[in-house]
């Protein structure tokens, strides 16, 4: 499973890029539990959210911040609420906490 990989990102000509990753959702699809791998940046805060194909917010299934190691998050196909959601597409997006 190789992981999704970004685009060297800078905002400012010769700035630093950051090693940022999220892997694609296995197993895929899923029932009634999916595992995510991600990579963010050591001191960096961040979110990994889950979005409908309306780009509604679904969940949010981890916040906190980067340790530059991978790491692994389950969603078990709840809602925010707690509720079971409902088979289909979701999308799964992986933010620093500016968005």
């Amino acid at each position: 499973m190789a992981p999704l990989q970004c685009p060297a990102i800078s905002d400012v000509p010769g700035s630093p890029t950051l090693d940022v990753s999220l892997s694609t959702p296995w197993p895929n699809p899923f029932n009634p539990r999916v595992n995510l791998w991600f990579n963010l940046p050591e001191g960096i805060s961040g979110q990994l959210r889950v979005h409908d194909m309306r780009g509604r917010l679904v969940a949010e299934i981890w916040r906190g911040t980067g340790t530059g190691r991978q790491t692994r998050v389950l969603w078990n196909g709840n809602d925010k609420m707690g509720n079971t959601c409902p088979s289909g597409a979701y999308g799964f997006i992986l933010s620093d906490r500016a968005g």
